[in-house]
């Protein structure tokens, strides 16, 4: 198993909640980040560093949808299977 970083993957239902279309917009970290509102992007640091993995996480942050509607969002995950800092690394090195 790789070690892929900076991989995203929504279900249809985060496309919608976000005002987006799967068919033209593919997400990654940065698009991400810059629909965050800028005083919630903390959050997205943390989650880079790797301080959320490899155990399961769960934050809440808001985003500015394309039509300029404000959503205050819940995201949960962590680490797949296999992921370990010592075999994959971490930016907080």
């Amino acid at each position: 198993m790789g070690c892929a970083h900076r991989k995203v993957s929504w279900s249809e239902e985060i496309y919608k909640i976000l005002g987006l279309d799967p068919g033209t917009f593919d997400p990654d970290i940065e698009k991400i980040n810059a629909m965050t509102i800028e005083e919630d992007r903390w959050v997205h640091a943390i989650n880079a560093r790797g301080d959320a993995a490899p155990a399961s996480y769960s934050i809440y942050y808001r985003i500015r949808r394309p039509d300029g509607r404000l959503r205050t969002v819940r995201e949960t995950g962590g680490a797949a299977p296999g992921w370990s800092r010592e075999r994959c690394g971490s930016s907080a090195r």
